[in-house]
């Protein structure tokens, strides 16, 4: 499955599989709306059906650049294929919460 992106009142949601397969499609096409963000971004992963380290690099590069810009990232609606890989990688604060500046 394809990864697809939609923005709909300040929020991403994300559905589909965000894995190496699709993760420079998903990069290319949130990267610019982050960047150029004047607001905190929120990030809407309840329909991911799959998500690997390739898909988790692109999120925590998407939090980098809020960061940079003096925003955080809010992941919200995390899905289990989401949660799973949150847990196993010690990104428990990452569940359908706010990921600000500092925390990992």
């Amino acid at each position: 499955m394809d990864v697809e992106v939609k923005e709909q009142n300040g929020c991403l949601f994300i559905a589909g599989d965000l894995t190496i397969y699709n993760a420079n499609i998903f990069k290319e096409c949130v990267a610019p709306q982050v960047r150029d963000s004047s607001r905190d971004i929120n990030v809407d992963l309840g329909g991911v059906t799959a998500l690997d380290t390739s898909g988790l690099q692109v999120l925590l590069m998407l939090r980098k650049h809020a960061q940079a810009a003096g925003h955080a990232m809010h992941v919200r609606n995390s899905s289990e294929a989401a949660r799973e890989v949150f847990e196993l990688c010690g990104l428990r604060s990452w569940l359908d919460e706010s990921v600000a500046g500092g925390h990992s």
